[in-house]
């Protein structure tokens, strides 16, 4: 059954101020021509862990950037490789003064990262049935009963229009086993799933074929040519397969 997908946050970046190279220390505000989303680490999706990270960095007459440095980070060191090498990428229009393209030190930049679930797909007892396995166990008894769930974590960037809840594993359902995995995957032009495959699970190979025919029946807009290419490169998606009392 398809669902609409609700909002989740993924990335954002903000807060850019800097000051010339000069005595004056005169702030300025400076923009980046180019935006980098930076990848969400693996390990982070996994475990759902939320942070930030703020760079401090230079940026030259010609609008490359260089001298980056960590200023803050929480929690520390998770999302400073990936803040960095986001960074290292950006492209600024040069800061102008009095018609000369000049040096600007101690850029300051902010990237938060953050994730949302989906409210949890349960079955027995709601409107979505996960397959026929998942509605027998309404015929056990009550209090030998362990409802399996499905939720979902997915990029803010690169939000499904709809998602398919994949089917629990019938012998997932028997032996009561939980377990998640993490889907890297490319967007079409047309909003179509391309090359999905599957970036880590636990445990290995028992929801891994449930997971990627879900997602290979997912839905995106279709691209925008104001949309930054990179973002419909690397695409992550993470299901949860659990039982609950």
């Amino acid at each position: 059954m398809k669902t609409k997908k609700k909002q989740l946050t993924f990335i954002t970046m903000l807060l850019i101020f800097a000051s010339l190279a000069h005595p004056q220390d005169e702030k300025i505000i400076l923009f980046p021509i180019t935006d980098v989303v930076p990848g969400y680490p693996t390990e982070a999706i996994i475990r759902e862990v939320e942070g930030w990270v703020l760079v401090s960095f230079d940026v030259s007459a010609l609008g490359t950037v260089s001298n980056i440095e960590v200023s803050d980070s929480e929690p520390r060191f998770t999302f400073d490789e990936s803040a960095i090498n986001a960074a290292r990428n950006f492209l600024f229009k040069p800061h102008i003064e009095n018609g000369i393209a000049r040096d600007v030190t101690g850029i300051e930049y902010l990237f938060r990262f953050l994730l949302s679930e989906t409210p949890e797909s349960v079955a027995p007892g709601n409107e979505i049935a996960l397959n026929e396995a998942a509605r027998n166990l309404t015929r056990a008894p009550r209090l030998n009963q362990r409802r399996p769930t499905i939720s979902q974590i997915s990029n803010e960037s690169m939000l499904p229009i709809t998602t398919v809840i994949p089917i629990y594993p019938e012998e997932a359902l028997n032996e009561k086993i939980g377990g998640w995995v993490l889907l890297r995957f490319e967007v079409t032009d047309q909003g179509k799933v391309l090359n999905p495959s599957v970036e880590k699970s636990e445990p290995e190979n028992v929801f891994d074929d449930s997971a990627i025919k879900a997602i290979t029946d997912f839905e995106y807009a279709a691209y925008d040519p104001t949309e930054a290419i990179f973002e419909r490169l690397d695409v992550f998606h993470l299901f949860k397969f659990r039982f609950s009392n």
